[in-house]
């Protein structure tokens, strides 16, 4: 049974590639299961919002993992909230055109952004972010009560895979 459960968690396009042995390490397939899995990020603001996103799987985002969880500030740009990360990434921004609902790493802020509406820098209904920064997910819960977030308000930060 517990084999059942460690391979129901893997990706087809890994499982595909595995060659089972009668001992069928299960370590190893949660592992491997892991890998590949975005990671969630649980956002509990001072204010009562709650927000969920999930980020693409990339490793600079398992240092961020072993930081976790942290507390934050909230800053209020327009429609978009950012905060610090407690730690430097080393990824670089490509691009300042945003999505609704996008997530990205801000180089410039060292600062994890949400985008949720027009920006100071937005010329339509489009976010648009101050400068260049790398896009990493979305968030999939509690898009619409980002609106409510005030700026200074203390946000506890949880990542976890999948």
């Amino acid at each position: 049974m517990m084999e059942t459960c460690a391979l129901s968690r893997i990706p087809a396009k890994v499982k595909s590639s595995i060659t089972f042995s009668e001992n069928g390490l299960i370590a190893e397939l949660q592992d491997l299961a892991r890998s590949g899995m975005p990671y969630k990020v649980r956002l509990r603001f001072s204010g009562g919002v709650e927000a969920v996103c999930e980020l693409e799987d990339d490793s600079e985002l398992e240092k961020l993992l072993q930081e976790s969880p942290f507390t934050a500030e909230a800053n209020r740009w327009g429609d978009e909230i950012y905060f610090d990360l407690p730690i430097k990434l080393k990824l670089k921004g490509e691009r300042t055109l945003m999505e609704v609902g996008e997530v990205a790493y801000w180089p410039e802020g060292n600062s994890l952004c949400l985008f949720f509406g027009p920006t100071p820098a937005s010329r339509g209904d489009k976010p648009v972010a101050y400068s260049k920064v790398k896009p990493l997910g979305r968030v999939v819960e509690g898009l619409e009560d980002l609106r409510k977030v005030k700026d200074g308000e203390e946000i506890r930060v949880e990542i976890t895979r999948g």
